[in-house]
């Protein structure tokens, strides 16, 4: 899928703060707004080492043309793990992260596919996150376990 982000480079030590920040960052901008906050995705290099970069946008057939400031991002084809979060995103979307590395991955038959870059996404509906019955999706790559 092809997608068109307001991304920000951080260390992975300080995720939670730099995705914060850039959240904020985002919705103090007008122009920024114009495009819809339908999802957010964290991409890791292999090269990058403790870097990554966090992106907010949405899907390029949402938009006419790329914004000053955002990117487009070309995600593969993988076979997608979908986590459904309820509650506000605060604090529904870190419980799940938590429970995707602690519960599921290691009891699943499935591993993260780890190519060039490593692509999580978060799908979040039209709605209010902060509502205790928001719903939105983690999204993980994945690979049956070789045996």
């Amino acid at each position: 899928m092809n997608l068109i982000l307001y991304t920000k480079e951080y260390n992975v030590e300080d995720s939670e703060q730099a995705i914060i920040s850039l959240w904020k960052e985002y919705y103090e901008d007008e122009e920024r707004r114009k495009v819809h906050s339908r999802i957010a995705v964290c991409r890791h290099s292999k090269k990058s080492g403790n870097r990554a970069e966090y992106g907010i946008g949405c899907e390029t057939s949402e938009i006419d043309e790329i914004p000053v400031g955002f990117q487009m991002i070309h995600v593969p084809c993988y076979t997608w793990a979908i986590f459904k979060c309820i509650g506000p995103t605060t604090v529904s979307l870190k419980e799940m992260w938590k429970r995707i590395y602690t519960e599921w991955l290691p009891s699943s038959e499935y591993e993260l596919i780890s190519d060039y870059y490593d692509y999580y996404l978060e799908r979040l509906p039209e709605g209010d996150v902060n509502s205790q019955d928001y719903v939105c999706e983690i999204c993980i790559p994945v690979k049956k376990i070789d045996k």
